[in-house]
Formats: structure tokens, sequence, C-alpha cells
């Protein structure tokens, strides 16, 4: 049986997809910016994959696996700060920031509802504590049923 692979999930084809994009992107960014936004929003494009894939080759161990996607998310909000900045600066044009914002993998929580099956319940109260969720946030999570993930995790 072939071993389920990080690389078939639609957040890592997503985030590999927006990764190469902006390198190729920030070929075009001034040389003064090189060694601040231009390496900075592709290293943090670049880790979202990284992380994604060392959290799903420990998916068996819930706190590491949870800790990678809080590490996946924390790399896709720096992202978003210097596509920001990038946008402020004129060094992209409105149609390409757009494009960039939606093809980013938003949230902690989208994260969450696309990796992690809805009705693991040690999940969740793992997930409320190393993801800081609210409580809404929290019973939202954990009352969620038939949600189609592209990710597999042992049940416990």
């Amino acid at each position: 049986m072939r071993e389920y692979s990080f690389r078939q999930t639609s957040i890592y084809k997503k985030a590999f997809k927006q990764a190469m994009e902006i390198f190729e992107l920030s070929k075009s960014f001034p040389k003064e910016e090189v060694y601040s936004l231009t390496d900075q929003i592709r290293r943090s494009s670049r880790s979202v994959c990284v992380n994604y894939a060392e959290g799903h080759r420990k998916r068996r161990y819930p706190a590491h696996f949870i800790s990678k996607l809080s590490d996946c998310d924390m790399e896709n909000t720096e992202t978003l700060v210097w596509l920001d900045f990038a946008n402020s600066c004129a060094y992209l044009r409105g149609e390409t920031y757009a494009y960039h914002l939606e093809l980013n993998p938003n949230s902690a929580l989208d994260f969450i509802r696309m990796n992690i099956w809805q009705n693991s319940w040690h999940c969740s109260e793992i997930l409320s504590r190393k993801c800081s969720l609210s409580y809404s946030e929290d019973i939202k999570l954990r009352t969620m049923t038939n949600m189609k993930t592209d990710f597999h995790i042992v049940h416990f």
C-alpha cells in the first residue's frame, strides 16, 4: 500500500504554488530589497510548505502535528504581511496582490478545518490549548461534522 503523501493535499499544493509564484514575482523587486522584502517573503512562503510537510510526517503525534500547523499559520501570516508591504511599495499591481491574497491559505482555523477530522475530541482539546481558540471557535470546531478533508490523522 502506497503511503499517503503530503504532496497530495490541497494545502500543500496551494502553498507550493504560491511560494513558486512569489519566487518568480520577487525577481522583479528592486535590488535594494534583496536582503529585506525579497528574502523574507521567499523564506516565509516556502516555510509554510516545509512546516506542513514536517507536521504531516509526525501527524500521529497530535501535539507535534498541531505545533507544526501553528507554525504554518505564523509563516502564512508573515507572507501576507510581506505581500502588504510589496503592494504598499507599488512592487505589485492591484490584481496581482488580490490574486495572491486569494491564493493564500489564510487562517489557522482554515488549516485546522482542512486537515483534521472534526470528530476527534482529543485533537480539539490540543487545538484549544495550542492555538488559543476562543470558546466559540472551539465549540464550532467540536460541532462541525461531515467535513471533507484531504488529510489523514490517527484517531484517538
